[in-house]
């Protein structure tokens, strides 16, 4: 599991875009906002699921829509940061919602769970198109 954060450019809150790897290809499983703007998902479309967190948060989950064509681009802000966050971060969701998006002399941090919260602006750049492909090697 990792997923992909950044403060909405409107609404100035989190965006939280959680994704899975199934048989080689990347899929959003949920998103994780806190109010309406410009490009957030409104409506739910059919099997998908909305559920709210104890901090207010909307949770949109069952996506499962997968990027094996495509891939999964971000162009990393240039206003906010885009975070790119490795492991399961439910239990210190606290910590992580206050890393995402933010611009720091760091690279990486980690979480007291061991979640890892990357910098896409500081390993790529501000502005930078950062494509996610899944691809099988052999080792």
């Amino acid at each position: 599991m990792f997923s992909i954060g950044f403060i909405h450019s409107v609404n100035k809150n989190p965006v939280i875009d959680v994704y899975h790897i199934e048989d080689h290809e990347i899929f959003v499983e949920e998103t994780i906002y806190y109010s309406f703007g410009a490009g957030v998902q409104t409506e739910l479309n059919p099997g998908e699921t909305l559920t709210y967190g104890e901090d207010g948060c909307m949770v949109v989950g069952n996506i499962h829509k997968g990027f094996r064509d495509t891939g999964l681009r971000y162009i990393v802000g240039s206003v906010s940061d885009h975070t790119l966050i490795l492991g399961d971060f439910s239990r210190c969701y606290d910590q992580i919602r206050d890393k995402v998006g933010v611009f720091s002399d760091q690279t990486e941090t980690t979480s007291d769970d061991g979640v890892r919260i990357i910098s896409l602006g500081n390993l790529c750049g501000r502005h930078t198109v950062v494509t996610f492909t899944c691809e099988y090697r052999w080792l």
